[in-house]
C-alpha cells in the first residue's frame, strides 16, 4: 500500500523526499508549494498521519530536523524477537546503543518511543545502565531510543492553527535548607505534590532523586542547615514525576 502510494506521487508530479530512509517507512511530499506526510500506509490526505507522527518520538524528530529545527541524536534499539524477518537485524538488541556511546559519551537518555507522563525515562551514565535501562523500556515498547541530551530550558507550548492557547516553562526543583525543616517537609512546602507515601516511594527510586541526592547525602529525613542548596538537575523535566512549571501567558515572553 505505502509502494501504490509512493507511486501515485511520482505520477502526480510530487517531490518525494524520504524522511526515514533507514526503514522507509516516513516520506516528505512536496506539491506546489504545499508539503504533506506520509507515513506507512495511512493516508497523507487526512490527520490521520499527523497523529500517528506526533505519538512516534523518533519520526517526530525526523519531521522537526527536516524543518531545520534542532532535536536530539538519537539511536533506535528494537526488542529482539519483536520481527521474525531479520530486516532490521542492524537495529536490534543493545547493538545500536553500545555503538552510539562509543561515538557519543555519556550520559545519554534512554525512553520508550511511544509513550507519556516520562515513563520508563531514564538518564544513564554507564553501559551497564544502559542495558537496564533498554531493557525496562522493552517491556512496554518494543522501541526504546538512546540520545544525546540537549541543555536548555524546556517548554511546553499548545497552540491552534498558529493562535497561542496555553505553556509553560519547566524548571527541576531546588531545595533550599533552613535548619530548621527536614527535606520531606521542603518538598512539601514547595508543592503539595511532592508528599505522601506514594510520591516518597517513587522519589527515592527516580534516578533524577539517586543521582543528585544520593552523593550529597541527602534524604528524606535530613535536616538540611541554612543556605544548604540541593539543585535536582535532569533533562528529564516532566510534571508528573520531579519538576515544576511556570506558567506562560505568551510567546513573547
Amino acid at each position: 500500500l505505502l509502494q501504490l502510494r509512493l507511486e501515485a506521487a511520482r505520477r502526480l508530479g510530487c517531490d518525494i523526499v524520504p524522511l526515514d530512509p533507514e526503514t522507509g517507512f516516513l516520506y516528505e511530499l512536496h506539491y506546489r508549494g504545499k508539503s504533506r506526510l506520509l507515513h506507512g500506509g495511512l493516508s497523507p490526505l487526512n490527520d490521520a498521519v499527523a497523529a500517528r507522527v506526533a505519538s512516534d518520538k523518533f519520526h517526530t524528530g525526523l519531521v522537526i530536523q527536516a524543518a531545520g529545527l534542532r532535536s536530539p541524536v538519537t539511536t533506535r534499539c528494537l526488542r529482539p524477537g519483536h520481527f521474525r524477518s531479520s530486516e532490521f537485524d542492524e537495529h536490534t538488541g543493545h547493538g545500536p546503543a553500545r555503538r552510539f556511546a562509543d561515538t557519543h559519551g555519556f550520559p545519554l537518555v534512554v525512553k520508550p518511543n511511544r509513550g507519556s507522563r516520562g515513563l520508563d525515562i531514564s538518564v544513564v551514565a554507564d553501559g551497564e545502565e544502559l542495558e537496564r535501562a533498554i531493557e525496562q523500556v522493552w517491556k512496554r515498547d518494543y522501541l526504546a531510543l538512546v540520545q544525546t541530551p540537549i541543555p536548555g530550558i524546556d517548554l511546553r507550548l499548545d497552540l491552534l492553527d498558529g493562535a497561542f492557547l496555553f505553556g509553560y516553562v519547566r524548571r527541576p526543583v531546588a531545595l533550599e535548607g533552613d535548619g530548621n525543616h527536614s527535606v520531606r517537609e521542603l518538598l512539601a512546602e514547595l508543592d503539595p505534590r511532592f508528599s505522601g507515601e506514594s510520591f516518597e516511594r517513587h522519589l527515592t527510586g527516580d534516578t533524577v532523586w539517586r543521582q543528585n541526592a544520593g552523593p550529597r547525602g541527602w534524604d528524606l529525613e535530613k535536616v538540611p542547615g541554612a543556605g544548604d542548596r540541593l539543585v535536582l538537575e535532569t533533562p528529564i523535566l516532566n510534571l508528573n514525576r520531579l519538576c515544576l512549571g511556570e506558567r506562560l501567558t505568551g510567546i513573547e515572553q
